[in-house]
């Protein structure tokens, strides 16, 4: 079970919750996966473009739709990020019908990505529970899961 974070995106605008953040992110917005950097798992912007292998690789912007938009799902996340224990997950738009893996997020179409970020109410503090569909309905209803 997961928290859902801020939405990350190539549109000036995307339709959203009030109170749900949104970055229009640009060539300068990484995301540090580096497990030796003290910015592990976190979001940053340069004051410069990329210059080195290290800043390039760890951009957000791919000039990639499937990464136009993003939603962050708090695996590991700041403030208790542990190095090595993975790090940028999201969900995002899927390659090829989503028969393409991915390296630990999870992927949608397009449409499904957009209505539901549409739909979370961060003041709700959403969650993402990933179980097969065996153990979700175990958990159902001690978890007040919908």
């Amino acid at each position: 079970m997961f928290y859902i974070g801020g939405a990350w995106g190539y549109a000036r605008h995307i339709l959203k919750h009030p109170s749900l953040p949104y970055r229009k992110v640009t060539s300068r917005d990484l995301w540090i996966e580096d497990s030796n950097s003290p910015s592990y798992n976190q979001h940053q912007v340069l004051s410069h473009e990329p210059k080195n292998a290290w800043e390039k690789k760890a951009q957000m912007k791919q000039n990639d739709h499937a990464h136009s938009l993003k939603l962050f799902i708090a695996h590991n996340a700041p403030p208790r990020a542990t190095p090595f224990a993975g790090s940028a997950i999201f969900f995002h738009i899927w390659r090829e019908q989503g028969a393409r893996a991915t390296a630990g997020c999870t992927t949608m179409s397009e449409a499904n990505l957009k209505a539901l970020v549409s739909k979370i109410d961060p003041t709700k503090k959403p969650v993402y529970v990933l179980l097969p569909k065996q153990e979700y309905e175990a958990r159902r209803s001690n978890w007040q899961l919908p």
